[in-house]
This record gives structure tokens, sequence and C-alpha cells, in this order.
């Protein structure tokens, strides 16, 4: 069964430090991490808006990180 939104939600901000982290290794700036972060947050509702699914919390972690 799909993740519902509020799912999605709540595992990416659990996540948060993590996907942060990596954006931070790459870019090396903070408010940019940051901004990273959020901008996977609405690209993972935007996804599920356009019919996208993740199957269970570590698929939508491992898209997360790739995107």
């Amino acid at each position: 069964m799909p993740l519902p939104q509020d799912t999605i939600v709540r595992t990416l901000f659990a996540a948060r430090v993590r996907l942060s982290a990596g954006a931070w290794l790459i870019v090396r700036d903070t408010q940019a991490a940051e901004d990273i972060f959020q901008d996977v947050c609405v690209k993972a509702l935007d996804a599920l808006a356009k019919g996208a699914t993740f199957e269970n919390e570590a698929r939508l972690i491992s898209w997360a990180q790739v995107t």
C-alpha cells in the first residue's frame, strides 16, 4: 500500500538531519543544504500529486537521497 501524504512528510522530516547532511557534503553550505532539503520535500509532494507512489519509507528515503 502506498504511503499517504502525512506519512511522507513525517518520514522526510524525521530524516531531515541525514538528508541535509548529505546535501551539505556536496555543497558545503548550510543554508543551501537546508534549501535542498526543502526542495526535496516539495518535489515529493508534487510527485505524489502527479500520481507517483512511494511503496514504503525506505524507498522514499532512497528517492530523496537521489533527488
